[in-house]
């Protein structure tokens, strides 16, 4: 565990380092502001660790960043819809991903787990296009609704400007559609970057339905 969370905080100091490159080219105004950064914490759930997240956050205010650790019921389809427009410079996502098992699906497909109860009659237009899905972690778990990277792309509101990304998930760039999807939703002055990283936490088998 240390060893995985001392890997993690060297990936970290690198999206650091390249946040103060593409701060160089801010504007002063948002220059003299302090950074907002994220930890979306969806694993916390079920493999909470707090210790992880309060070293991240320490670290983070440390290089003056102001840290909004978003956990629980907080973590929704309408969160990840709205999340461009919340001006963070740093998003940690901490969830479970997973591709669909369906084989009358595209393989080659990333969803992100939401904490959101998954309910048949919510955003039916979106589960009819497989933008979002059902997903439990295991056969004894709730199933919460899970967003696709079609859906980060073509209907998130806003914009990321100048923001670093990291994902913890298993298999967040086992394909590169949440990675274009992101970058999709930069302003043409920012600098993209999407990092991938290990879950700290044990992740039991993921199944969609």
């Amino acid at each position: 565990m240390k060893k995985r969370i001392l890997i993690f905080l060297v990936t970290l100091t690198l999206a650091l380092s390249i946040f103060n490159l593409t701060s160089c080219a801010r504007p002063v105004q948002e220059a003299n502001t302090r950074p907002k950064a994220a930890i979306i914490d969806q694993l916390g759930s079920l493999y909470p660790n707090e210790t992880f997240i309060q070293d991240i956050t320490q670290n983070l205010e440390k290089a003056g960043f102001t840290v909004t650790l978003i956990k629980g019921d907080q973590i929704t389809v309408d969160l990840f819809q709205k999340l461009p427009t919340y001006g963070y410079k740093l998003i940690i996502f901490r969830v479970h991903s997973t591709a669909p098992p369906d084989k009358n699906l595209q393989p080659n497909r990333t969803f992100f787990f939401t904490n959101e109860p998954y309910s048949k009659s919510k955003y039916i237009s979106h589960q009819l296009a497989d933008r979002l899905l059902p997903a439990r972690v295991d056969e004894d778990s709730p199933y919460y609704f899970s967003v696709s990277a079609e859906f980060m792309k073509d209907y998130c509101l806003g914009q990321y400007n100048r923001t670093v990304i990291i994902a913890m998930g298993c298999i967040s760039l086992n394909s590169t559609d949440m990675a274009e999807a992101f970058i999709s939703c930069f302003l043409q002055v920012g600098i993209p970057h999407f990092c991938k990283t290990f879950s700290p936490a044990p992740v039991g088998k993921i199944n969609l339905t």
